[in-house]
């Protein structure tokens, strides 16, 4: 059912639009370089805008932002597995690195859902990459990441 205060041929720019200015916006007030919200807000907004009206962009976005927006998901999930599992910073201390192995069960578990869903995004994966290769790329991601969590673990001094 089409949304009634929004015309079809409109839909593009509006989904670019609010996809470049979360990202920026995000991006910004992660980084915290600027301490007031309110200019984080009008630099999204001018990114947004700009992005919004650069039609290569626009016609990329639509067909990449469903593979995309399942990636920010993921991604999403495994911040919060990681906040969840985190320890808490101690005074003047650096904060406890979280418990790898969570984040190693959610990897393979997502790495699993993947390889299960990944053949109905097939027709989503960029020209001249096969469905295989994709799932290689995956992997190889995955255990890059299990090995710089492993690596950066540390044992807690006694």
């Amino acid at each position: 059912m089409p949304v009634p205060f929004l015309d079809p041929s409109l839909t593009p720019f509006f989904t670019t639009f609010l996809f470049v200015f979360a990202v920026v916006y995000g991006a910004l007030g992660t980084a915290g370089v600027f301490k007031e919200k309110g200019v984080n807000i009008i630099i999204a907004l001018a990114f947004a805008l700009f992005a919004a009206t650069y039609p290569p962009l626009v016609s990329a976005l639509q067909q990449f932002l469903p593979i995309a927006a399942g990636i920010i998901v993921v991604l999403f999930f495994f911040l919060l597995i990681k906040k969840v599992f985190s320890g808490k910073k101690n005074e003047g201390q650096q904060a406890q690195l979280f418990d790898s192995l969570p984040l190693a069960i959610g990897l393979g578990i997502g790495l699993l859902l993947v390889g299960i869903l990944l053949p109905d995004f097939a027709n989503y994966l960029p020209h001249g990459l096969s469905l295989e290769n994709a799932l290689w790329l995956i992997a190889v991601i995955v255990v890059l990441a299990l090995f710089l969590a492993f690596y950066r673990h540390k044992e807690p001094k006694e």
